[in-house]
Parts: C-alpha cells; sequence; structure tokens
C-alpha cells in the first residue's frame, strides 16, 4: 500500500526517481498510464495493473462507456522498469498529457502512485480540507 506524498525533479531526458519510501512495495518493474483521473499519471506494480486489467476485461464491449473507459487506460499503458538508483524513463507523451515541466508531486493513493505536476496539483486543492470536497457527505466510508 502507498501513503504520502513527495515533491521530485524530473530530469531532463524524462528520468524520475520514485521516492524510497514506494520502493519497497514496487517490483523491478511498474505500469505507469497516462490518463489517470484529473490530469495526473497512474503508476502501478504489475500485479495491481494485472488486477485493473483483469477489472477493465469485464466490462461490455457492447457498452460505448465501458469501451471508452478500457481505451482510456490501457491505451497508453506503458510498462516500465525501475533502473538501480530507482528511476524509472517517462515517455515523453505520458510527460505532455500530464502537464509535467520539472517538479512533480508523487502521491501514494493506496494501491497505486500518482505523478501529478506542481501546477495540476495545485489545482485540484488537494492541500485543502476533505470536508470542503462537494458531495463527500453522500460517500461510504468504513
Amino acid at each position: 500500500m502507498f501513503n504520502g506524498f513527495e515533491i521530485h525533479n524530473i530530469e531532463e531526458k524524462g528520468r524520475l526517481a520514485i521516492p524510497a519510501k514506494f520502493r519497497k512495495t514496487i517490483e523491478d518493474s511498474m505500469v505507469v498510464t497516462t490518463r489517470g483521473y484529473d490530469g495526473c499519471l497512474t503508476v502501478y506494480t504489475l500485479n495491481e495493473w494485472r488486477s485493473f486489467e483483469e477489472r477493465l476485461s469485464r466490462l461490455s464491449m457492447a457498452d460505448s462507456r465501458a469501451r471508452r473507459i478500457k481505451r482510456w487506460f490501457s491505451s497508453n499503458a506503458e510498462v516500465l522498469k525501475m533502473d538501480r538508483q530507482g528511476r524509472i524513463n517517462l515517455p515523453q507523451h505520458l510527460i505532455e498529457f500530464a502537464g509535467i515541466k520539472k517538479e512533480v508531486v508523487i502521491t501514494g493513493v493506496l494501491d497505486h502512485l500518482e505523478v501529478w505536476s506542481v501546477e495540476y496539483y495545485e489545482k485540484q486543492n488537494l492541500s485543502g480540507d476533505p470536508s470542503e470536497i462537494e458531495g463527500l457527505d453522500g460517500l461510504e466510508v468504513l
């Protein structure tokens, strides 16, 4: 499980160091899918990605929304290998999608990581009070 966040710089060639606290959970490879929600990149371990793929595969191809969601996540998924220093090499199209310039926010979201440009992260107001999130009162929690 992933929790917490860190701010890191992305190197000129698209290399991103995965914070040490997250590396213990990750195998040598991971999957990054460009179209995480809200403009971030989503990073899964291979095991979590396979589980996610299985849930996606159960969606009906007869449903246009299901086809669209399958494409949303799987068409831009990239299997990336971490080097010895714990870095992954993000493809340029993923960097552009997420609006990443130099600094990124890497957040742990239980079963996956999210990689955000600092600007997108701040726009999502992810540092505010959770009671300010619209519709939260209708959300069933534990």
